[in-house]
């Protein structure tokens, strides 16, 4: 869905973005604050994936998305957010990665649970010879 805030050609309802539900992230930002995930959007834009850069880099079109119209976003590190400002993108937070304010206790409830984690890594582009 297009939002009539966003920018041309990219998924928004005015600064609500599908991203922040992947792996989980708005959820647990939203429950670290008490509220109802299931009810409360996170408006803004949360960085996925450690990036040594900005933060909003990697992800195609996110910078596009944060600066159109200055949506707030949260990046894990000081680096990405003093490489927000160095490049103009001064509103933003470093909160940390979200996965940081997971309750513990819920993860005792997986541990009759078998998780099965996949392996990923991040290699750039390189030319087709």
């Amino acid at each position: 869905m297009m939002g009539p805030d966003c920018p041309p050609k990219y998924p928004c309802v005015a600064g609500i973005y599908l991203s922040n539900l992947w792996y989980g992230h708005q959820q647990i930002l939203i429950e670290y604050l008490g509220l109802d995930p299931m009810l409360v959007p996170l408006f803004g834009r949360l960085q996925n994936g450690w990036q040594p850069t900005t933060g909003l880099d990697y992800e195609q079109g996110m910078r596009l998305e944060v600066s159109w119209g200055h949506d707030p976003f949260w990046v894990w590190s000081r680096r990405n957010i003093e490489n927000c400002r160095a490049a103009g993108l001064t509103w933003g937070r470093a909160i940390g990665a979200p996965f940081l304010y997971r309750n513990p206790r819920r993860l005792d409830a997986l541990s009759e649970s078998l998780i099965f984690i996949w392996g990923t890594f991040w290699l750039p582009p390189a030319p087709i010879t």
